[in-house]
């Protein structure tokens, strides 16, 4: 399996087992008091980058989960097989200005996210503890993780994760409100087959 395809792999599995259970806040900066008008849908996912706005990309930049492989490493010792590992970070980004009373959840393809809320406006209530939504996300998949292990062959070292909010030069929690991001950083595992020099391929 190539570098391409693991990423690949990967990316669908999050989306499939992840993103399509949770429904977050989109962001609207124009309209951010009591005439917020709030809108769901699931988190995207992006492989490395998250493409930003002046790439004229059209995306839903947040939610998301950013899928990165760090620094990736093939150990040979004679065999013709042997054993890759790939640090990998998930980013997890979110936006939640506060709360809105949300209620009679139902499909409309027409809206973002295919589901239509009616919205209590003059409930909203202004508060800054979207972290929640993170951390929900992180849990999640943790949990995944955990349970799976092996996705398609490719094994998650479960012996060390790191995950949390992030933090600023100052080593303070980095405060973006109302945007939330955190990361869980984890290694997977996987056979690496030797690869043929490519003056052979004509006799392979």
């Amino acid at each position: 399996m190539t570098n391409q395809e693991i990423m690949t792999v990967f990316c669908d599995w999050i989306d499939k087992t992840i993103c399509q259970k949770f429904m977050l806040k989109v962001p609207d900066d124009e309209e951010n008091g009591e005439e917020y008008h709030v809108q769901f849908a699931h988190p995207s996912v992006f492989p490395y980058f998250v493409p930003p706005e002046y790439t004229g990309v059209d995306v839903q930049r947040v939610p998301s989960i950013c899928v990165q492989f760090l620094e990736t490493e093939d150990q040979f010792e004679g065999a013709s097989v042997g054993k890759k590992t790939i640090p990998v970070r998930l980013v997890l980004t979110t936006w939640n200005p506060g709360d809105h009373v949300v209620f009679d959840p139902h499909e409309d393809p027409e809206q973002l996210g295919g589901v239509a809320y009616t919205v209590d406006n003059s409930e909203y209530e202004r508060k800054v503890d979207g972290w929640k939504d993170v951390l929900n996300l992180i849990d999640a998949i943790l949990r995944e993780i955990f349970a799976e292990e092996i996705i398609e062959g490719i094994r998650a070292d479960l012996k060390s994760v790191k995950y949390g909010l992030f933090k600023d030069e100052e080593d303070n929690l980095l405060f973006m409100y109302p945007y939330w991001a955190g990361y869980i950083d984890f290694k997977v595992t996987m056979g690496a087959p030797r690869l043929a020099p490519s003056k052979y391929d004509d006799i392979l």
